[in-house]
């Protein structure tokens, strides 16, 4: 199966609802990989 790369949206750590429904779809087309980036990035992982 395809990796499907994510970029994760987040705010001071708590993942945004659209990036959970993104990482549900690319569920059902192959392996999501999440991407998260900047301030808070560590509190998100």
């Amino acid at each position: 199966m395809a990796e499907v790369l994510v970029y994760v949206d987040h705010v001071d750590g708590a993942v945004r609802k659209p990036t959970l429904e993104l990482l549900t779809l690319a569920r059902r087309i192959g392996e999501p990989v999440a991407v998260a980036l900047g301030a808070g990035a560590a509190d998100t992982a």
